[in-house]
């Protein structure tokens, strides 16, 4: 009979030396996505994160047979295409000639896409499609699942869409109506798809700045007030534009208390265009913004008060500006919970486009914890345009946007993005707890149990006590949020002794001493 020794498990501090905003390389290729679609150009401009952490892309896949067609590709949390959605991961809507500019996901993941089309030359018209969980059209939505906007002689080109708590959907754009200076207007539906008639101004309300506005982006206060913006045209220059902002309560009146009567302009003197919004936990306003410069364009934020006023302790009075070259365009903002800023969109490297992302504190300073000195630019290899993004509810930060070039059509792409530094060992027995190994000693098999805060991918291999790899037990397999139990059969033929299990996962790596007698 051998002697053995059983060994308290420990945990060795074998980290992944990754700070914030290196690329997470449990997901897809080494943290990158590419989505081609055959023969055809295709441009995401929607993104929705399931309840479950699968992903939901939006876009228009311009395929040049007749018309554009409306794709949405759902994706597992590690980046493969899931193809248990629609037709093999993907819902199709062909030859409609309909575009889709927005989406947004109800509490049941239900998605809504926000599109237009112009057909004829006519006048562009406003739509909004319900898709299910399943990848299907949800015929019980409006007419057989799309709504169409019935305004006559109105040109009309919405660009975001919300749902407020109660499920009714509101949409944002802007109506044209020329010679008039174009209006800036919310619609609102009720849930199963007709206008609410209770809303606003017969399910409507518009404004209109002196030099008219094209809206670009929505959002929704934790006390259900609805702001709208976007840029409005610098009379004094015409060449230039203007911030604008307009806070509505949750029945669209005008917020008369905000801004000027319900309105917020930038100063004239200062060549700005908002692009995004998010609104604070204290109610404070972030936009993200293009920054005009004499050199170029820069990546810009501005920082409101719940009043409508600059935020003089942010930035430069209440104004910040980033340059990553002389043609940067920036396209979407964040706020994490510990209250960094991330701004992301795309910057001109010698002649490519390239995914740029930027992260500041609180008070608007460049994050130097972040990337290089605050800054990360991500090259897929092609010209790589950031739509939007989201963090999900493991704080990662989740890029997405088309890829392309004169000889590579343009796809979809994404890449993720850690926020936090896992190079201690504090934050790693954040990320996985409650690792245990038995029996141990073992004649063979090991069960094996521990909990991760968030799903990921997950490798397991048996070292010799020297750390020289023995055989690899699971190989980049899904591993779930919560607690995971494994079986592990190291084999017969294993020489006893003592070894290493080594557990390697997108959030890092502990290892385990074992026994096999």
């Amino acid at each position: 009979m051998r002697l053995f020794k059983t060994l308290v498990l420990l945990f060795c501090s074998a980290l992944l030396m990754s700070q914030a905003g290196t690329l997470d390389t449990s997901f897809g290729d080494n943290g990158t996505v590419i989505t081609v679609f055959e023969n055809s150009t295709a441009r995401p401009t929607g993104l929705s994160v399931q309840s479950d952490g699968k992903i939901l892309l939006a876009g228009s896949d311009f395929s040049g047979s007749g018309g554009e067609n409306v794709v949405v590709v759902r994706y597992l949390a590690n980046g493969q295409i899931d193809t248990e959605y629609g037709q093999g991961g993907k819902f199709t809507y062909n030859n409609s000639d309909y575009i889709v500019n927005s989406s947004a996901m109800d509490i049941l993941d239900n998605l809504y896409l926000l599109c237009f089309f112009s057909r004829d030359h006519e006048k562009r018209k406003t739509l909004v499609m319900k898709i299910s969980v399943e990848g299907n059209l949800d015929t019980t939505f409006a007419d057989n699942g799309i709504w169409i906007s019935e305004l006559p002689e109105v040109d009309e080109y919405y660009k975001a869409i919300a749902l407020q708590e109660d499920g009714h959907i509101l949409i944002t754009g802007t109506h044209h109506n020329f010679p008039e200076p174009s209006t800036s207007t919310i619609r609102r539906l009720i849930p199963t798809g007709t206008i609410d008639s209770l809303f606003g101004n017969n399910g409507s309300a518009a404004v209109r700045a002196t030099g008219g506005t094209n809206t670009e982006f929505l959002g929704l206060s934790s006390k259900g007030e609805i702001y709208g913006g976007g840029l409005t045209v610098n009379l004094e220059d015409p060449d230039s534009s203007k911030v604008f902002l307009a806070k509505y309560d949750s029945n669209c009146l005008l917020d008369t208390s905000f801004g000027v009567d319900g309105i917020f302009e930038s100063e004239s003197g200062i060549n700005e265009k908002a692009t995004s919004l998010y609104i604070q936990d204290d109610d404070k306003i972030v936009l993200g913004t293009r920054f005009v410069t004499a050199s170029g364009v820069d990546f810009g934020l501005l920082r409101l008060s719940e009043e409508g006023s600059l935020d003089a302790s942010f930035g430069t009075n209440g104004r910040v500006a980033t340059n990553f070259s002389e043609m940067d365009r920036a396209t979407s903002v964040l706020v994490q919970e510990d209250g960094k800023i991330i701004l992301s969109g795309s910057t001109k490297i010698n002649s490519d486009f390239d995914y740029a992302i930027a992260r500041y504190n609180s008070d608007g300073q460049l994050d130097i914890s972040f990337g290089d000195n605050g800054k990360v630019v991500t090259d897929f290899g092609f010209n790589d345009f950031i739509t939007t993004s989201t963090l999900q509810a493991d704080g990662k930060l989740l890029c997405v946007g088309s890829s392309g070039d004169q000889q590579n059509p343009i796809s979809f792409s994404l890449a993720r993005y850690r926020t936090e530094d896992l190079s201690s060992t504090e934050r790693l027995e954040q990320q996985i707890k409650n690792v245990s190994v038995y029996p141990n000693p073992t004649n063979g098999i090991l069960n094996l149990e521990f909990t991760l805060y968030s799903a990921t991918i997950g490798s397991i291999a048996l070292l010799s006590s020297s750390g020289n790899l023995v055989q690899k037990l699971v190989e980049a397999e899904p591993l779930d949020s919560g607690l995971n139990s494994l079986k592990l059969d190291v084999g017969e033929a294993i020489i006893p002794g003592h070894y290493i299990l080594k557990i390697e996962t997108g959030r890092g790596t502990v290892t385990a001493a074992v026994v096999v007698e």
